[in-house]
């Protein structure tokens, strides 16, 4: 995180647009016009209405089952390894409540400021 964090420091020419999945689950709309945006070509909210319901979680997963499964890297018994569950909190059924709250202070000591999600 703390590469990515300071990409677009280091390499100030690069053009870079970083997107959380959070920020997806919250408003992928938005998150459609804002990467239509940085790649300059603005599209109408219609539009991005359409490519966000295309890129859904659900649509998305559909349309991977028709694909060959065979090349795909099975990390969680009965996954493609690719889609998992589609939503944002999945860290709670892995980390116990002491981590999380370590890992929240650990992330405000590096970036001096809380963890937003």
């Amino acid at each position: 995180m703390l590469a990515w964090n300071r990409f677009p420091q280091d390499y100030p020419e690069v053009p870079f647009l970083q997107v959380q999945f959070e920020d997806l689950k919250r408003n992928n709309v938005k998150e459609v016009k804002r990467l239509a945006e940085f790649l300059c070509r603005p599209l109408s909210d219609k539009v991005c209405e359409e490519i966000a319901d295309a890129c859904s979680f659900s649509n998305l997963k559909q349309a991977s089952v028709h694909k060959d499964p065979t090349h795909l890297n099975r990390w969680i018994d009965g996954s493609s390894g690719v889609f998992r569950t589609g939503e944002t909190g999945g860290w709670k059924h892995w980390f116990t409540v002491a981590q999380s709250e370590k890992f929240d202070r650990m992330y405000e000591q590096k970036y001096h400021r809380p963890f937003p999600y």
